[in-house]
Parts: structure tokens; C-alpha cells; sequence
């Protein structure tokens, strides 16, 4: 049902809309908790970039998207100390 809402709005919304990026937010988060990692990391990557591009750096839904995304990383591989967490 997520991939079928954001597969609507990334056709009738622009990259920057809200609405878009909330939802795929989610689906990156049910990918993560499907153990979907790699599908997550990329769809929370396209949010971020985007959000990085449109939005101050102190804006809440910014913050949230980049803070899931560390998270999501350091998950997926703990022991890395991957530049993008840090």
C-alpha cells in the first residue's frame, strides 16, 4: 500500500512536495523493518538530498529524515564509523 502511495504522488507531486517526501519516508521505514535495508538507505538518501537542497539545515522534518538515515546506517553496519553518521 506505502509503494502504491508514493508511486501516485511521485506522479502528480514535484520532488520537493512534502506530502512526497513524507511518504516516502515511510516506505523507507517499512523497508527497514522488512529488512529491506538497501531499498531503505536509497529511498532515505533521496529524501535527505532533497530536503538538504529545499529546506534550512535546523528544519524539524529535515533533522528527523537525516537523524532516520544515521540510524538506518549505523545499523546496518554498527562498527563502520561511516563519515555520513558523524
Amino acid at each position: 500500500l506505502l509503494e502504491h502511495v508514493v508511486a501516485v504522488r511521485e506522479s502528480i507531486l514535484v520532488e520537493e512536495h512534502p506530502d512526497r517526501l513524507t511518504s516516502q519516508h515511510a516506505l523507507a521505514g517499512a523497508y527497514q523493518y522488512n529488512g529491506q535495508m538497501k531499498e531503505a538507505v536509497v529511498l532515505l538518501e533521496h529524501v535527505v538530498a532533497v530536503k538538504e537542497r529545499t529546506l534550512t539545515q535546523e528544519y524539524p522534518s529535515r533533522l528527523d529524515s537525516q537523524h532516520a538515515l544515521a540510524k538506518l546506517l549505523l545499523q546496518i553496519s554498527p562498527k563502520s564509523n561511516t563519515p555520513k553518521c558523524f
